[in-house]
């Protein structure tokens, strides 16, 4: 059944290349990823997100993102950053620790087509996610799993520290982690909610919704 499972989400990502001009399906090699520096042993390799999970997700917020920017932390080859690009966000921002696959993400936003784009502005940062320093601005952030709580713990620290100055909202938005209840424990994170998606037919992903809680 797993294999079953990896093998309909591997055709239904690649039926979406297709369609899109796109590479977002198609594995690295581990040797080709060129992850350098302290916290490279903590990348998690997870694979990309359903196409159709996000709009699904944003839904759950209940809330306008018009004015929200969007941020995925481990962007990989950008297929979270395309369809965040149909939906209404100011700006969409893609943090990923390897330079070939910033690449491959910029090479696939440049040419992606048959997109009905709500959000043109599309910026991809080659960066530790750890040391990325968020503007503040009201935002919704993405984690499929990228990285150990580490690092996990270390971003959350970054997020709450501008939000907690700036006063803007924050979402932030965990699939597939296996980190839910250390999450659940942070006193700056709300739960708004919990579910399990189905997509692509049998893949069933795990959302968890969090508010970022201001400091008074």
């Amino acid at each position: 059944m797993i294999n079953l499972v990896w093998r309909s989400r591997r055709a239904i990502g690649s039926i979406r290349d297709f369609i899109h001009s796109t590479d977002t399906t198609l594995d690295l090699a581990a040797n080709d990823l060129a992850l350098i520096g302290e916290n490279a042993t903590y990348a998690t390799g997870q694979g990309p997100l359903p196409w159709s999970a996000l709009p699904r997700i944003i839904d759950m917020l209940a809330t306008s993102t018009a004015t929200y920017s969007f941020v995925d932390f481990g962007c990989g080859k950008g297929r979270a950053l395309l369809t965040a690009s149909r939906l209404p966000f100011s700006r969409i921002i893609g943090i990923e620790y390897s330079a070939a696959l910033c690449a491959i993400a910029q090479r696939n936003v440049n040419s992606a087509r048959f997109l009905k784009r709500g959000c043109q502005d599309i910026t991809i940062i080659n960066e530790d996610a750890a040391s990325y320093v968020p503007s503040g601005d009201p935002a919704v952030y993405l984690f499929h799993n990228p990285f150990h709580y580490v690092i996990t713990d270390k971003v959350i620290n970054n997020i709450a520290a501008v939000h907690n100055q700036s006063r803007m909202q924050a979402y932030l938005v965990f699939c597939y982690t296996p980190y839910a209840d250390e999450l659940r424990r942070r006193p700056e994170l709300s739960s708004i909610g919990d579910s399990i998606l189905r997509c692509d037919f049998f893949f069933k992903l795990s959302v968890y919704l969090f508010r970022l809680v201001l400091q008074e």
